[in-house]
């Protein structure tokens, strides 16, 4: 069994006699990144959260399509739900309220909608220097927020210019999610 039969996604149940996580089912984050064997991935447990790595691997089950994705609870507590694209339980929710917190106080000092009167080219280059700044050391103000607050009024220009399309696209997804059951 080579390395190439296992992908990222994929769930695998994990063989390793000499540890307590033997049998349990994991998703494969990585495989054979500069390891010893071919055999071995990186894995992240389902029910605890941990990383392991270097288990023999058995009784693969591949990784859904995203098409097929389903939010379901991990210890099956709760029913099948439709497909949601947007994860904003991946979000942190204190990284997201320091750049609301940002955008509403550029809304109190520059006015409402300041920003929608500014080109993207100045809302990249305003980002770009922020990185830049936080890169370098400089701590006279949350580079990284306004760097974050600056992309965000980037791609709502765009979006709203008709540019960009306003659903997110990987190539790598499967064709037909856009048909999507919303869940009740």
């Amino acid at each position: 069994m080579s390395e190439t039969n296992f992908k990222v996604g994929d769930r695998v149940r994990v063989k390793s006699p000499a540890s307590p996580m033997d049998g349990v089912v994991c998703v494969v984050t990585a495989t054979n990144a500069g390891m010893r064997s071919p055999y071995c991935v990186e894995l992240k447990d389902c029910s605890q959260g941990s990383w392991f790595s270097e288990y023999e691997l058995v009784l693969a089950e591949p990784a859904p399509a995203v098409k097929e994705c389903l939010t379901v609870d991990n210890a099956q507590t709760t029913g099948k739900q439709a497909f949601v694209r947007a994860r904003y339980d991946c979000i942190d929710p204190i990284a997201l309220r320091l750049v609301a917190e940002c955008v509403g106080f550029g809304a109190r000092k520059y006015g409402e909608d300041n920003h929608k009167k500014i080109s993207v080219r100045d809302h990249l280059n305003h980002a770009v220097n922020h990185i830049l700044e936080h890169r370098i050391g400089d701590q006279s103000e949350m580079h990284l927020v306004h760097a974050i607050a600056r992309l965000f009024f980037a791609v709502e220009l765009v979006v709203h210019s008709g540019a960009m399309k306003d659903r997110y696209f990987h190539p790598d997804m499967v064709e037909g999610v856009s048909e999507e059951v919303s869940g009740e």
